[in-house]
């Protein structure tokens, strides 16, 4: 699982989605699940209208600090968590990543 915390209003967020969107339609049938987890304030409306415009093929909820908390404080935005099939923290990544990144944590990570 890749679980992405973002905002609309970060373009180093924005510029990773169709990365997302990518490896989220590569690797689906390997079990891969993304999760964006906004950070926009009231931001439902940015966030659905967002996720229409680009094609988003993952779920995006809204977050909020307790949400940040959970994954022991956001500092930055993009922070980005690959976890494992037990839901352990494999690697986080703060800051903009690019996709062939993603691709190598996470292929170790699937199903075959």
């Amino acid at each position: 699982m890749i679980v992405d915390f973002w905002a609309t209003w970060c373009g180093p967020c924005r510029a990773e989605v169709p990365d997302f969107v990518r490896l989220q339609a590569k690797f689906r049938g390997q079990g891969l699940v993304i999760l964006g987890l906004s950070l926009d304030e009231n931001g439902e409306k940015l966030v659905r209208d967002f996720a229409d415009e680009h094609n988003v093929n993952y779920p995006m909820l809204l977050a909020n600090p307790g949400t940040a908390r959970l994954y022991g404080g956001i500092v930055g935005i993009p922070t980005t968590f690959v976890l494992d099939r037990t839901g352990r923290i494999a690697r986080k990544f703060i800051g903009q990543t690019e996709m062939k990144t993603f691709e190598a944590t996470i292929q170790p990570l699937l199903s075959t």
